[in-house]
């Protein structure tokens, strides 16, 4: 379209100063006016010699880019410059239109993700596997938080025999690391004998073509998460690559996948012992990293006790009456976890002078007391109770003095 007409005289110098031209988008592609070649037209600006037109150049801006399921249903689409790396989209593809028979696992996009050359349109694929009805298996797992160790069992649902069994356990390589995994992320059980030396593969009995009863273990898995795992399920898939029976006839479990989850548990209130009848309140959101908050009007201390003794927890302030805490790397869930208000010896809620007679009383050997009360009450820090604790909660009880957190 016309931008733009003067009539100038010869020697004179036409300058554009409208609008910078626009192109039409096609369905892919943005454009800009790219002033980098003779400042944004076809060719130079030169003084008038006579009657000329200028039409303006552009280049590519912006290209689209599409993310589709396998049925070319879009999940996402967006428009990025060159040079960008185009981000998926964050829920998982399902299979569209799956045949009877069979279950799908999302395997990658096609083709796999670039930097933006152009346009282009990411396909999801998928992985198929034949449904586990035939085969007399199951997997169970079980998370211990302390040393990170995820152990996934194979076991049987019915009584089966076998001369030859080859299989391998998939798991997200991501989250888990095995010193001899294979193929990347496949742990193989390869020709199965049940006295296989102890490790990885746990043995069951001894001798070939042993009949093995349902509940039984055929192999234990054990993996090391490479960090501690948020509360969730997470999946495996044991798929048999090979079977035969105690005659050396081939089992119709080749291809077939069984599959399985991995609980992590979150934390929960039977995880603290808050000695408080009321006005603490402890919420927590990711028990992985063992993060939880405590508010209460009146300073707390909070004591990890994982066997070995008890420890005060450093507190850090979020907000007025708000601090967080966080327990020691490897909490595995079983710890005792004591939140108290600092100074309460006899766990009503309140420092009072029935604390400071009870404290007194510990000092002088007329009380028994706890390791936690020695903590929950030893105002000055050195780790003993003594006559100065009693006098300095006698104080806070009379409003003479306040704790810290």
């Amino acid at each position: 379209k016309e931008l733009k007409t003067d009539w100038l005289a010869k020697g004179v110098l036409p300058k554009y100063t409208g609008d910078d031209p626009t192109k039409t988008p096609t369905d892919d592609t943005t454009y800009v006016w790219d002033k980098s070649v003779n400042n944004g037209w076809d060719h130079k600006v030169v003084k008038v010699t006579g009657p000329d037109t200028y039409q303006a150049v552009f280049k590519d801006d912006k290209y689209k880019i599409t993310f589709v399921d396998d049925d070319g249903t879009p999940m996402k689409e967006e428009w990025l410059p060159v040079g960008t790396m185009p981000t998926p989209p964050a829920e998982e593809p399902t299979k569209a239109n799956p045949e009877p028979g069979k279950t799908y696992r999302f395997n990658d996009w096609n083709p796999m993700v670039h930097p933006v050359d152009g346009p282009e349109t990411y396909k999801a694929t998928f992985d198929a596997k034949l449904k586990p009805s035939a085969v007399p298996l199951a997997l169970s797992g079980s998370y211990d938080r302390a040393t990170r160790t995820a152990a996934v069992s194979v076991v049987t649902t019915e009584p089966i025999t076998l001369s030859n069994y080859d299989a391998a356990l998939v798991w997200d390589k991501s989250l888990f690391t095995l010193d001899d995994i294979t193929n990347g992320q496949e742990k193989r059980i390869s020709n199965f004998i049940p006295n296989v030396a102890a490790g990885t593969i746990a043995a069951i009995s001894s001798g070939n073509n042993v009949t093995i009863e349902a509940g039984e273990t055929l192999a234990t898995f054990l993996l090391t998460a490479a960090a501690g795992l948020e509360p969730g399920s997470y999946g495996f898939a044991l798929t048999v690559i090979d079977a035969s029976d105690e005659n050396g006839d081939a089992l119709a479990w080749k291809g077939y996948t069984v599959d399985g989850l991995l609980d992590v548990s979150a934390l929960s209130a039977e995880n603290f012992d808050c000695r408080a009848p009321e006005g603490v309140t402890v919420e927590y959101e990711s028990p992985a990293a063992g993060d939880f908050t405590v508010t209460s009007e009146k300073p707390c201390i909070v004591l990890y006790n994982d066997g070995n003794g008890y420890q005060a927890l450093e507190a850090s302030a979020v907000d007025d009456g708000t601090y967080s805490f966080t327990l020691p790397e490897g909490f595995s869930g079983s710890e005792e976890i004591i939140v108290a208000v600092k100074g309460d010896f006899t766990g009503d809620g309140e420092v009072s002078s029935t604390d400071a007679l009870q404290v007194l009383r510990c000092a002088a050997g007329n009380r028994e007391f706890d390791e936690a009360s020695a903590l929950i009450c030893d105002v000055n820090g050195d780790g003993e109770l003594t006559s100065t604790d009693a006098l300095q909660l006698l104080r806070v009880s009379a409003e003479l003095r306040t704790l810290d957190w």
